[in-house]
């Protein structure tokens, strides 16, 4: 099951977050800004930090990351990203997610 989700800008900060079961936190998506964004090395979607996994998509200028401390299906956890970032953009009538969006519709 997924633990958490962070929609976060390109340069690593969050813009939102829902943590669905407490066993990941706070300072995990700061580590993975540290360790990943911070040096531009996202180049796998899926990563690995001291025992969360991140899996990570892309929608225009917005990461939608999906964290799990768990083994679970990683399809399913990109299939849940593609359709928030789908539903996003269907919802907010627009064609592209940046951050001005995501800010204007959602009270932070």
């Amino acid at each position: 099951m997924i633990s958490a989700v962070f929609l976060c800008q390109e340069n690593g900060d969050r813009l939102l977050e829902r943590h669905y079961r407490s066993d990941v936190g706070r300072q995990a998506i700061r580590a993975f800004r540290h360790k990943v964004v911070a040096t531009k090395s996202i180049t796998k979607p899926i990563v690995r930090i001291d025992g969360v996994t991140f899996l990570v998509t892309q929608c225009d200028s917005i990461y939608l990351v999906g964290t799990v401390s768990e083994n679970v299906n990683p399809t399913l956890v990109f299939e849940f990203l593609f359709a928030l970032a789908k539903l996003f953009k269907e919802y907010f009538n627009v064609p592209k997610l940046s951050k001005e969006v995501i800010r204007d519709n959602f009270v932070l």
